[in-house]
């Protein structure tokens, strides 16, 4: 089968380039097989590693470091794509659960405590924070507060901790009008 690996960095590189936004960004390359469909004219017969590897180093030279999850013929080739990509080792995944952890620990490393909204709140005095539907307090010691500005909401405390390690992924951060009331503890 084809696995044009260059050619999925190349584009997955290049779409991150276009995207404006403060979030990190990375690459997540799954795989099952060696790189090909290298040569000139391409050939699906033609492995790639050297493309591949050179695709990878531009994307973290870019500034989207890849994280390399698969299985192959050749193990050296995933953990080459991986450095080149700014990460240390490719994650094996021969099983759901190599998947579910593999999957888990990218997400420990990619994780962020920060959120900025494209817009800045009309009430800075009304804004409710909740992880995973219970709402936290504005504390910057183990809750909430603001980041360089406004739009920047950044967990702190035990609340940062749980996201980085994967436990709590449901954020929501509402922003009030002037004059409505408080946003209620819970939200349904």
């Amino acid at each position: 089968l084809s696995t044009p690996t260059a050619a999925a960095i190349n584009a997955a590189t290049a779409y991150l380039k276009t995207l404006t936004d403060p979030n990190k960004k990375f690459i997540l390359l799954a795989t099952d097989g060696e790189p090909n469909c290298g040569g000139n004219p391409v050939n699906i017969n033609t492995t790639d590693v050297p493309g591949a590897t050179s695709a990878s180093k531009a994307a973290f030279d870019a500034g989207f470091p890849v994280y390399v999850i698969g299985i192959g013929p050749s193990v050296s080739t995933l953990t080459q794509l991986a450095k080149a990509g700014g990460t240390t080792d490719f994650y094996p995944a021969t099983s759901s659960q190599q998947l579910s952890d593999a999957l888990s620990a990218i997400s420990k490393k990619v994780g962020s405590c920060s959120f900025t909204a494209t817009q800045t709140p009309p009430d800075s005095g009304n804004i409710a924070v909740y992880v995973n539907k219970q709402q936290i307090a504005q504390d910057p010691n183990e809750g909430w507060t603001f980041g360089a500005s406004p739009q920047d909401i950044v967990l702190k405390g035990s609340y940062c901790d749980k996201i980085t390690a994967g436990e709590d992924t449901n954020v929501q951060i509402l922003f009030g009008c002037p004059g409505s009331p408080p946003f209620p503890p819970f939200v349904p």
